[in-house]
């Protein structure tokens, strides 16, 4: 699928997304998940901005470009932590709700598979395919724990520049409580088992699409 009709259906599934959510509001009367659509926004960002990178473009450009991929690219399977809002069963909203933060996840999660297919893309072209997969997967298990500083520590994206200082702080304080270290180990693992399964099981379907044809 080239880029264009890749960037239609996600466009196109956003709009459900969106839809959905209108729905809810409309039905409810109430905008509890209306910061969907700003985590939906920040999602598409990393997708954004891997489509921007080109070899022909100088070392440093592209190097630029994959810094702040990075620094973004955690928001896209964030999503799926939105979860964590779904109400107890019992609400009368329930499935409404669970439709809702799936829909808006498997956009999260089509975002971040595209947009690491296409980085992938650019790795092959500086490198061999072991080098390359051993980047991806730092690049993979770099994600999880950004999710983990998002989620769990309510750092958001931008810190980076508007508050470096205070993120570094509690970066190393991770790594000064054992405590802490756990979980963020954890969850940085099993966020990154999460993304990379779902990325080479895309990856390995395309190329075996690819062979066929």
């Amino acid at each position: 699928m080239n880029k264009s009709k890749q960037t239609i259906a996600i466009l196109i599934l956003s709009v459900i997304c969106i839809i959905l959510l209108g729905f809810r509001v409309q039905h409810t009367g109430r905008i509890t998940y209306i910061f969907l659509i700003w985590n939906l926004f920040l999602a598409f960002i990393p997708y954004g901005i891997s489509l921007k990178m080109d070899v022909s473009k100088s070392k440093w450009k592209l190097l630029a470009y994959g810094g702040i991929w990075l620094a973004f690219f955690p928001n896209a399977p964030y999503l799926i932590t939105d979860f964590v809002h779904l109400p107890h069963r019992t609400s009368p909203t329930f499935w409404i709700d669970l439709s809702l933060l799936t829909m808006f996840s498997v956009a999260g999660f089509m975002l971040a598979t595209l947009s690491l297919k296409k980085v992938h893309q650019v790795l092959h072209q500086f490198f061999n395919r072991l080098i390359s997969n051993v980047i991806l997967i730092n690049l993979i298990l770099l994600s999880g724990f950004g999710i983990y500083l998002g989620r769990i520590l309510r750092w958001n994206s931008w810190d980076i520049v508007t508050n470096p200082k205070g993120l570094f702080v509690d970066i190393v304080h991770i790594f000064q409580s054992k405590k802490m270290l756990f979980e963020a180990g954890g969850f940085t693992l099993l966020f990154g088992l999460l993304i990379g399964s779902v990325y080479y099981s895309y990856h390995l379907t395309i190329n075996k699409e690819t062979v066929s044809n």
